[in-house]
This record gives structure tokens, C-alpha cells and sequence, in this order.
């Protein structure tokens, strides 16, 4: 067998008979994926990836019409330190209106502390920055004072999932600030993974 360390646990080349990979988690729980050919033609072992998305209103610039590019430019900064410490493999940040969203991909599994507690402390940060610049509602949507190990029931919007990585994986990410309920479901029949090969979220 193949061992590769990993901060998630140890992957090894399936051993249950089957042409594929397994993954095994820190718990011991072992999952078995399908092989993934590499560029040498033999077989690469199954990686699992994490998406998290989180966003937060921690200030808007003029009402809650957008967000102020300083916001921005300090949140990049932080997910930045953290790309380069090796915790994410890589990030995006964004906004919807007045909301500052972080999409981080990375190995570390869903609800993880050390990913969660990153997002608030950029939040926390760009708070202090839109205090500074004197913003409007600024951290409204940080709902407690500290970190208590997971964003979720905190303020902050959150969606994550694991997936397997695929050669070409084209990810789509709708973000909406105060939409009406419902309004993610209408007219996405073109986009459905049944018809699609991507993945929509």
C-alpha cells in the first residue's frame, strides 16, 4: 500500500479488492472512491476537497447597498496569511449588496474550528476596519462578542460540502442578500445535476 500523510487523516490505495482509492478519516472510518487516472496513466489516490462559504454584514457603504472595497482588500489580505500557512488551498471573497462573503476551498471537512474560526476573525476585523471608516450598521451580523468554535447560530451565513475532485470541476455559487423565500428554486431546471455534469450549489 501507498501512504500519503495528510492533515485529514491517511489515504492509502484500496485494499478492499476494489480498483479505487479509500480514504480513511482521523475517526478510522474508511470510504471508498473511484480511481482517478494520472497523467502517467496509473492511478492517483482520491482526494477530498472542501468548499465553505460563509458571509457576513459587517458594514455597508451607503446603507446596505454595497460593501467598501477596503473591506474587501483586508479580508484578502487575512485568507492570504492563511493560504500561505497552508490551512487553505485557495480563496475568493466576494460581495452581495452589503454582504462580505469568503469562499475558501481546503482538506480540512465540514464544520471545522480552525476554518470557522478564521471567517470570524477576518469578520471581526474588517468590523473594526468599517468602525474606522465609520460605515453603516458595522458588524451587525456578528451576534456574539466571541468565538464560541463554530460560526453556525452566530450571525454569520454558512454553506459547506466534500466533494471528490474531478480533472474539471466547475463549482457555481449563488450568493442573494435579503432574497424573498424561495427564490434560489425558480427557473434552475438547465443547471440540474441530473441534466449537468457540474456541480451547482
Amino acid at each position: 500500500m501507498q501512504y500519503l500523510s495528510t492533515r485529514v487523516g491517511v489515504r492509502v490505495v484500496c485494499g478492499s479488492g476494489r480498483n479505487g482509492a479509500c480514504f480513511f478519516s482521523p475517526d478510522g472510518t474508511a470510504r471508498c472512491h473511484a480511481p482517478i487516472a494520472s497523467e502517467e496513466g496509473g492511478i492517483a489516490i482520491a482526494a477530498e476537497l472542501t468548499i465553505s462559504c460563509i458571509k457576513a454584514d459587517v458594514g455597508g457603504f451607503v446603507g446596505h447597498s454595497a460593501i467598501h472595497p477596503a473591506l474587501k482588500d483586508e479580508a484578502g489580505r487575512q485568507l492570504e496569511i492563511a493560504r500561505r500557512r497552508g490551512m487553505l488551498i485557495d480563496f475568493h471573497v466576494t460581495a452581495c449588496g452589503d454582504d462580505l462573503g469568503l469562499l475558501m476551498t481546503h482538506r480540512l471537512g465540514i464544520d471545522n474550528h480552525e476554518v470557522h474560526r478564521l471567517a470570524w476573525d477576518v469578520f471581526d476585523i474588517c468590523t473594526r476596519v468599517a468602525k474606522e471608516l465609520k460605515l453603516y450598521g458595522a458588524g451587525q451580523d456578528l451576534l456574539k462578542d466571541a468565538f464560541s468554535g463554530n460560526v453556525r447560530g452566530m450571525g454569520p451565513g454558512i454553506a459547506e460540502m466534500t466533494i471528490v475532485e474531478r480533472p474539471s470541476e466547475p463549482i457555481i455559487v449563488f450568493f442573494a442578500d435579503k432574497p424573498a423565500q424561495g427564490r434560489g428554486t425558480c427557473r434552475f431546471s438547465a443547471c440540474s445535476p441530473i441534466r449537468s455534469t457540474r456541480r451547482v450549489w
